[in-house]
C-alpha cells in the first residue's frame, strides 16, 4: 500500500509539472512575464554617464558553456573585460581599415560566434560580419542615435557588468565615442537576460528555486536561501581538498560555492541547457572556472564513465524528480569514492530513501541538520541533509 500511495503521488507530481510546462500555460507565462519586465524597466532603469575612459572596465556579462571555454582557452583568464572581446578587436580592425588585421580579427570573431551559437537562452542574438560592419558605420555616424547599452552590477558596490551591447560598446570605444547607456538593477536584468521556458520557480512568486550568489552573498533571492547554510552543515574535513560531482546542480550555486568552503573542483550535472549555460556564466564571474565546470545531462538516461571518479557526491532534493531513482545508488556506486551528502525533499525520512541507504553501499548514514522547505515557510524544517559514508571509502 504505501509503495503503491508513492507511485500514484509522483504520477500526481508529473501531471502537475507537464500541465505547467505545456504550450498554452508556458506561452501565458512568456507573455506575464514579458509585461511585468516591461514594466519595471520603465519604472527602474537609469541613463548612466559613463565617461569613454571607463569602457575598458566593464566586464562582459552573457557567458555561455562554449563561450566560457573560448575565451578561457584564447585569453586564459575569467574576468572578460570589453577590450578582451573578439567585438573590441574586430571594431578596431574595421576603424583602422589594416586589411590583414581585419581578416585575423574576422576569424577569431567568427570563432566566437561558432561558440555562441551552440546554445541559446533568451540573450539578444550575436551579430554577424555583414551586421557587425553597418552596425559599425552606424555609430560612427550617429552615436548618440544608437540603442543604450545595459549594464549592471550584481552588487552594489562591484564592477559593472555589460548585460546588452558588447558590440555596441567595443564599437564605440574603438572609435573614441561616447554611446547612450542605461544603468537596470541586476535583480531586473538576471530576469530578463536570463532563461524563462525552464527558470525552475517561474510561478512561484517569480522567484528562482537557488537564489544566485555572488561571492558569498545573495545577489537574486530565491524561494530558497540556505545553500550556504547546507554546505557550513558539512564537516569541514570533508569538503577541503575533494573533487565534488553535484547531481542536478540547477543555477550551480552550490558547486561554486563548495569551492570557498575548500573543494578542489566540481563538476555539475544538469539535465538543462540554459541552466547548464547559466552556472558557467557564474563561474566565470567567480572566476572558479575551470575548476567549477557544468555538464549537460540526463540522470534518468546517461552514464558517467567509469574513470570519472570524485570523493564527494551531493545529491540535493532530487530523488523524487527521477522516473528510477535506482540511477543515483548507481551513480554513487560507481563514481563516488567517500561521500554521499543527500538531500531529503520536504516532508522525507530515512524510510522514504531506504533503497538507497540500505543498498549496501554505505558504512553510516549520519543526520547533520534540517533545513527550511522555502523561505515562504521557514518554520517547516523538514527537509533533512544526510552524510553517507561509504563501506571500504578511498
Amino acid at each position: 500500500m504505501k509503495t503503491l500511495k508513492k507511485k500514484i503521488k509522483r504520477i500526481k507530481k508529473k501531471i502537475n509539472r507537464q500541465f505547467w510546462e505545456s504550450k498554452p500555460i508556458a506561452l501565458l507565462t512568456q507573455v506575464r512575464r514579458s509585461r511585468e519586465l516591461a514594466l519595471r524597466r520603465s519604472r527602474e532603469s537609469r541613463p548612466f554617464a559613463l565617461p569613454l575612459e571607463e569602457y575598458p572596465d566593464l566586464r562582459f556579462y552573457p557567458f555561455k558553456k562554449a563561450t566560457a571555454e573560448f575565451f578561457f582557452g584564447n585569453i586564459g583568464r575569467t574576468d572578460i573585460k570589453v577590450g578582451d572581446t573578439p567585438h573590441y578587436r574586430l571594431a578596431c580592425a574595421l576603424a583602422a581599415g589594416n586589411a590583414g588585421e581585419i581578416k585575423a580579427a574576422a576569424a577569431l570573431y567568427e570563432a566566437y560566434l561558432a561558440a555562441a551559437s551552440q546554445s541559446s537562452d533568451s540573450a539578444p542574438p550575436e551579430l554577424s560580419l555583414a551586421e557587425f560592419r553597418k552596425e559599425l558605420n552606424g555609430i560612427r555616424q550617429h552615436p548618440q542615435k544608437v540603442a543604450p547599452v545595459v549594464v549592471t552590477q550584481i552588487l552594489p558596490e562591484g564592477e559593472y557588468f555589460v548585460v546588452d551591447g558588447n558590440h555596441r560598446i567595443a564599437m564605440a570605444l574603438a572609435l573614441g565615442l561616447e554611446i547612450p547607456i542605461e544603468r537596470w538593477p541586476f535583480e531586473l536584468a538576471f530576469m530578463k537576460f536570463s532563461p524563462f521556458t525552464e527558470f525552475y520557480g517561474t510561478r512561484h512568486n517569480n522567484r528562482p528555486y537557488q537564489s544566485i550568489y555572488f561571492r558569498r552573498r545573495i545577489a537574486v533571492p530565491g524561494r530558497r536561501q540556505d545553500t550556504a547554510e547546507r554546505l557550513a552543515m558539512i564537516p569541514p574535513q570533508v569538503l577541503e581538498g575533494a573533487r565534488i560531482l553535484d547531481v542536478a546542480s540547477n543555477f550551480g550555486m552550490s558547486s561554486i560555492l563548495a569551492r570557498s568552503f575548500g573543494a578542489l573542483s566540481v563538476l555539475g550535472l544538469e539535465i538543462s541547457s540554459s541552466m547548464v549555460d547559466l552556472a558557467s556564466r557564474f563561474s566565470m564571474f567567480e572566476g572558479t572556472y575551470p575548476e567549477v565546470q557544468f555538464r549537460q545531462f540526463n540522470i534518468d538516461r546517461d552514464l558517467l564513465g567509469d574513470d570519472e571518479r570524485f570523493d564527494i557526491g551531493f545529491m540535493f532534493s532530487i530523488f523524487a524528480h527521477l522516473s528510477d531513482p535506482a540511477r543515483l545508488t548507481r551513480i554513487a556506486e560507481r563514481n563516488i569514492g567517500r561521500y554521499v551528502v543527500f538531500e531529503a525533499h520536504p516532508g522525507g525520512t530515512y524510510d522514504t530513501y531506504r533503497s538507497f541507504f540500505d543498498s549496501g553501499l554505505f558504512a553510516s548514514v549520519e543526520e547533520l541538520g534540517r533545513l527550511s522547505r522555502s523561505v515562504f515557510k521557514p518554520e517547516e524544517r523538514t527537509r533533512i541533509l544526510w552524510l553517507c559514508t561509504k563501506a571500504n571509502s578511498h
